[in-house]
């Protein structure tokens, strides 16, 4: 059986005291269910779902990105969602 390799790029990592915004924080707990220690790994999953939550409705397009995010996340595919929420970091 071969293990998927779960990586970062450097200038992709976010440091947990640079997510300040929502969107910010949402891209932290993705990164470290993805990256992070293994055993919190539940933590950090409980913590993304709790922040989809808790990021405002900008507009239709916006709130259709971060559904989509969200079914990837949901569905274990962090890489995706990860990639999915940097496109939006960058347009806001």
């Amino acid at each position: 059986m071969v293990d998927e390799a779960r990586f970062v790029f450097g200038k992709q990592v976010l440091e947990e005291t640079n997510a300040v915004t929502p969107l910010q924080k949402l891209y932290f707990a993705i990164q470290e269910a993805y990256v992070g220690d293994p055993q919190k790994q539940t933590g950090w999953i409980e913590r993304a779902r709790e922040t989809f939550t808790q990021i405002p409705s900008f507009s239709s397009v916006f709130d259709d990105s971060l559904e989509k995010i969200r079914l990837k996340f949901e569905a274990s595919n962090y890489r995706e969602a990860l990639c999915g929420l940097r496109k939006l970091l960058k347009q806001k």
